[in-house]
């Protein structure tokens, strides 16, 4: 609501002509006679009323604002063009003629310093008054009265809050009870059309699908009364699943069984080509990692042969002796170990030195110019030549270990010597 208005007022609240609330508004009077009674106003403030219906269907109304508009004069400063009269006007123009006939005889193209004034000698200075409009906004003072039925404050607005949550809490249990029953009800149905499946009769009794379908007949007899209780429903999905699930296991790794065998001798022909490389093309590998890896395979190899064996003797209807998840882990570690064998690079071959001890000092020499200065810089650096002297070895490039190596020494060296010269400097301190 918006209108026109200088006094204080109330507003009240109908429901079919019973009274519900009055809202008595203030603070428009005392605005108007203190604080804005200095103002040049325009006209009567304008009062700004706005009355929400919540989503609850309970109507209400927020603290009024009122707006007034004042009025008041500024001076500005204009630029007008510059009055002249008839005598100056001819003298100009006598000048501007001999201006221009010197500018034509004049090479040089130099102007008369006559012939240009600037912009302030073109415009005069005005100062005029300009009106301006400016806006004040004061928020009113509300007190509300309310009337039977009178709304929820305090304790019970908390108490019926409680009862709300309550209320939510009890719904969402119900609905996870039907969800839970739509869910046993599903097994129930689903258990008794397993049991007369193909794979399923493979890898159980008649005695296991027997207990399966009079346990599923005994929960559907309960289920006519039901319970509203979640745990009942969930006691006998899992009595239920107890009984299915390992069935489904079986049928599972009955299936997946089929081509493992094929898998495993595919990866375990690729192992056997690769020892046969390693064996014949790469010389330099260490033979005492081969023997590890080759270690490795018998084992898996015996395992393998020994799983199939026990498998054969087993019935369908009992637990596998392996799972194809169990198999292929452990044939691809072993196959991951001769891949990292085929990956060793041959080491570089060693040159012959005509000097070796003339290297060797020229090393040293380059190497004590190349030495940190400080204790903390040398501790450093020696630290960064044990970890690159560490992978050096582990990627089995032993050339670069031995330079790495020299380095470690000769920074170990230094330090020592660093660290005896700082203590016998403290000392003479």
């Amino acid at each position: 609501m918006s209108f026109s208005l200088e006094e204080d007022f109330q507003i009240k609240l109908f429901e079919d002509g019973v009274l519900l609330s009055e809202f008595v508004i203030t603070g428009l009077e005392d605005v108007l006679t203190k604080g804005w009674s200095k103002y040049n106003l325009t006209g009567p403030p304008k009062v700004n009323v706005a009355v929400h219906l919540e989503n609850s269907g309970i109507i209400e109304i927020k603290p009024p604002t009122a707006t007034c508009e004042e009025t008041y004069w500024v001076n500005e400063t204009r630029k007008i063009p510059k009055k002249s009269n008839s005598t100056d006007e001819v003298a100009d123009e006598a000048s501007n003629s001999s201006d221009a006939d010197t500018n034509s005889t004049n090479s040089s193209g130099t102007k008369n310093s006559t012939g240009n004034k600037s912009k302030a000698e073109e415009f005069d200075i005005e100062i005029v008054q300009v009106k301006k409009k400016k806006k004040h906004d004061k928020k009113l003072l509300m007190t509300t009265l309310e009337y039977k039925p009178k709304p929820l404050r305090g304790d019970a607005l908390k108490a019926a809050q409680l009862r709300l949550e309550a209320m939510a809490a009890t719904e969402h249990e119900v609905q996870l009870v039907n969800e839970m029953k739509n869910e046993l009800e599903a097994l129930v149905y689903g258990s008794r059309d397993k049991m007369e499946d193909g794979i399923l009769v493979k890898v159980s009794t008649s005695d296991q699908r027997d207990e399966v379908v009079k346990l599923s007949g005994e929960i559907e007899e309960w289920s006519y009364e039901g319970s509203t209780e979640k745990n009942e429903y969930e006691t006998r999905l899992v009595s239920l699943r107890a009984l299915l699930g390992p069935m489904e296991e079986r049928a599972q790794e009955l299936e997946a069984r089929e081509d493992l065998p094929d898998m495993v001798k595919e990866i375990l022909d690729d192992i056997k080509q690769s020892k046969s490389t390693i064996k014949k093309e790469m010389s330099w590998v260490n033979e005492s990692k081969i023997e590890k890896a080759q270690e490795k395979l018998s084992e898996f190899t015996e395992w393998w042969g020994q799983r199939q064996e026990k498998q054969k003797k087993l019935p369908l209807s009992e637990v596998p002796a392996f799972t194809k998840i169990e198999v292929v882990d452990k044939v691809k570690q072993v196959q991951q170990e001769w891949d990292k064998l085929k990956k060793i690079k041959k080491p570089k071959a060693e040159t012959k030195k005509k000097d070796a001890k003339e290297d060797d000092k020229a090393d040293e020499k380059k190497t004590d110019e190349s030495l940190p200065a400080s204790i903390e810089a040398t501790e450093k650096a020696l630290s960064d030549v044990k970890k690159a002297k560490a992978d050096a070895i582990e990627n089995e490039d032993y050339d670069k270990a031995q330079d790495v190596k020299k380095q470690q020494e000769a920074l170990t060296k230094h330090l020592a010597q660093l660290k005896e010269k700082a203590d016998k400097d403290k000392a003479e301190l």
